[in-house]
């Protein structure tokens, strides 16, 4: 009988620390997970919500009046705008790459808001604010950027662009992106003018292609 109580013993022991150990290798992968995983920007309405073609916004009193969807269109798109609600520390100075293939434009100011670590890979998110340099406006575009940058072992790799607002004098032109924490950035243009707002097209793109 006392043989039968050891030996059940034994088994419950040796249960007790299979199941620790899974539990701490479950931690440590859980651990692993979360430290590779991309930080989230943007709205996860962006994916979920089916933007017609085309609907009104009445920005002037004189234009096509609202319908119902109209209006349920437009509060979803005024959702997806965060650029505003973005603080971070001005760069005092800016590295060239920022504007790297970028023409005509000249960055007023630039705020870093963010920044991840994944290995070897440093990501740097950025606010910018920019001025179009286009010869055929009396008032020059102003230009409104959220950026992530890519670093493999401090050299810089790429510049993806998650969010871009283009204020015209009689329209604007704006991206919204939506980065989740896989890496998986989804984008959609629209158009807006005294006609109403416009989808443009839409977009998915893999950042961890640029995770080394």
């Amino acid at each position: 009988m006392k043989k039968i109580i050891i030996t059940i013993c034994m088994i419950i022991i040796s249960c007790s620390k299979n199941n620790s150990q899974k539990n701490i290798e479950l931690s440590k992968t859980i651990i692993e997970n979360e430290e590779n995983q991309f930080k989230e920007i943007g709205d996860s309405l962006l994916i979920s919500y089916d933007f017609p073609k085309h609907w009104y916004n009445q920005i002037y009193n004189e234009g096509t009046p609202m319908s119902k969807n109209d209006s349920i269109n437009q509060q979803k798109f005024d959702r997806l705008t965060f650029f505003d609600n973005i603080k971070g520390l001005k760069l005092k100075k800016i590295k060239p790459e920022y504007l790297e293939n970028e023409k005509n434009i000249k960055l007023d100011s630039a705020f870093v808001f963010d920044s991840l670590k994944l290995g070897n890979n440093k990501l740097l998110y950025i606010k910018a604010y920019n001025t179009l340099l286009y010869s055929e406006y009396d008032f020059p575009p102003s230009q409104q950027n959220v950026d992530i940058l890519f670093y493999y072992k401090n050299k810089f790799q790429k510049k993806i662009n998650i969010y871009r607002e283009i204020n015209y004098p009689f329209s604007v032109n704006v991206k919204f992106g939506y980065l989740n924490k896989l890496g998986i950035l989804n984008t959609k243009s629209f158009k807006i003018d005294e006609e109403g707002v416009s989808f443009v097209e839409s977009n998915t793109f893999n950042c961890r292609d640029y995770i080394k």
